[in-house]
């Protein structure tokens, strides 16, 4: 390869052999700047997680020696209106004396995109239940 390192000393035409050259140097400079930069980034997180591990070990064990009890958390209280309702609609719905034995809130979906997600799933459940045939 006795091809000149700059590009400017070719003057104003480069052969395609040439410009084929400078492209997979550049891209191997640009390769090797974002690896070197990659690695550096990686080593340096295995400390900062070395380091944290450690952290949280002494903490640990300075907090071997000291017993905490759990504190108990009470449940939360849902009004008695709320209750008989939904003791009402399970009944209406069973349509037999049925004993509920726990309740707790349904969590909703964080973004607006899970919302649409379920919207759309409930669709296509719905489309499958009247695709089939009721017996």
């Amino acid at each position: 390869m006795n091809a000149p390192i700059f590009p400017l000393a070719y003057g104003n035409t480069l052969s395609l052999g040439e410009s084929i050259q400078f492209q997979i140097l550049g891209a191997l400079v640009v390769f090797s700047a974002l690896g070197f930069l990659w690695g550096a980034l990686e080593l340096s997180g295995y400390f900062f997680r070395r380091s944290e591990i450690k952290k949280r070990a002494a903490q640990l064990s300075s907090r071997a020696g000291e017993a905490t009890a759990p504190i108990p958390v009470p449940p939360p209280r849902i009004p008695a209106e709320v209750l008989a309702a939904l003791a009402a609609a399970v009944h209406v719905t069973f349509k037999e004396r049925v004993r509920i034995l726990s309740i707790s809130p349904a969590r909703p979906p964080e973004t607006i995109s899970q919302l649409s997600l379920h919207a759309w799933s409930v669709e296509g459940r719905r489309q499958i239940f009247d695709s089939r045939r009721v017996r």
